[in-house]
């Protein structure tokens, strides 16, 4: 639906699986200003009605700031395609905590 009105995804799709979504641990490293650096990674999934995730794309930048026509169009198909069911979104976060050199 993206692409059918000009608001295709900018890069490569899908996008990479959290467990593989590159961290900071290396730029973190790099600085020298830190050591004993240890990533970890959360991933949680939320279930939305047609209703909910509308409400929940409605706060995304892009789709703010995207001709209403468009987001109207958009918002009617994703109405329809979940209709009275269910999309589960995917959600993930990556924490970085480090001890600072002395």
């Amino acid at each position: 639906m993206y692409d059918a009105i000009g608001e295709s995804y900018g890069e490569a799709w899908p996008p990479p699986l959290p467990e593989a979504a590159p961290d900071s641990a290396a730029e973190i490293e790099a600085s020298c200003l830190f050591e004993d650096i240890r990533v970890r990674r959360y991933l949680w999934e939320r279930p939305y009605t047609a209703d909910e995730y509308v409400g929940l794309l409605d706060t995304f930048s892009g789709h703010i700031s995207m001709e209403s026509w468009k987001r109207e169009r958009l918002y009617r198909e994703i109405r329809r395609r979940i209709g009275t069911g269910r999309v589960r979104r995917h959600w993930y976060a990556i924490l970085h905590v480090a001890r600072r050199r002395t």
